[in-house]
């Protein structure tokens, strides 16, 4: 996950690399590759694989055009592109023209927790449907090609909690034994004059496995300053 722990205590153990780099000589750099035209959801590497958040600006799929969010995912050792899942886009007050999906996944094992631009916790398979298999009790995706996400579960924040998402949704969910910690992005509306939802939920602790709440807390309510990003962090 971003910052390697649920502490997000932003250190790592791995030692031995470079100290400088130049995407123009190659200097330290083993490959790249182009994602979206705007790129926010940081990079995570778990099983051989990296998963990002990006926008559409460079379509993988011919048949997905126009502003959408991406959830893409590489393969670690050469950057090959290996599937992507596509979220629509809401308007701009609560989904932000061309800013993708913002969120860093949360992997853990086989796996995936995210959180789309169009404020859903989803839950997919590190897996995509690569394998051939539709895991989970979620069976209604409309693209199920070998380089398309597999959904396992989808929470819709702003559907089923009546979240109302400043801007964008872009928490970057912490997974803790069975549950998934995560911000809702609740926010002002884009005038600043009020809170369009002051009893939704700011924070929701989800069952990892079937992505229902398990409790929410709506603090601050009516005092939201402005908008809701963070990304929670466990101390233990």
């Amino acid at each position: 996950m971003w910052g390697g722990t649920p502490q997000r205590n932003m250190t790592s153990p791995v030692t031995g690399l470079p100290d400088a780099w130049d995407v123009r000589s190659g200097l330290n750099i083993k490959w790249s590759v182009q994602l979206g035209t705007t790129s926010n959801g940081n990079p995570v590497v778990a099983g051989g694989k990296i998963f990002l958040g990006t926008n559409n600006g460079h379509p993988r799929n011919p048949d997905i055009t126009g502003d959408k969010g991406v959830l893409m995912c590489l393969r670690e050792s050469d950057g090959a592109f290996l599937w992507q899942a596509v979220t629509d886009k809401l308007d701009a007050d609560t989904d932000w023209p061309e800013e993708g999906a913002c969120s860093s996944p949360a992997v853990e094992g086989q796996r995936l927790y995210y959180v789309t631009n169009r404020g859903e916790l989803v839950c997919l398979d590190t897996e995509g449907f690569a394998d051939g298999e539709n895991d989970g009790p979620f069976q209604a995706e409309t693209r199920t090609g070998a380089t398309d996400g597999d959904i396992v579960w989808t929470l819709d924040m702003r559907q089923e909690l009546g979240v109302a998402p400043l801007f964008m949704s872009s928490s970057s969910p912490v997974v803790w034994e069975d549950l998934v910690f995560v911000e809702t992005s609740n926010g002002r509306d884009s005038t600043d004059e009020t809170v369009p939802a002051p009893k939704a939920p700011s924070f929701l602790a989800v069952d990892k496995r079937t992505g229902k709440v398990v409790w929410q807390d709506g603090s601050p309510g009516e005092g939201i300053l402005h908008g809701q990003w963070a990304s929670p962090a466990v101390d233990v």
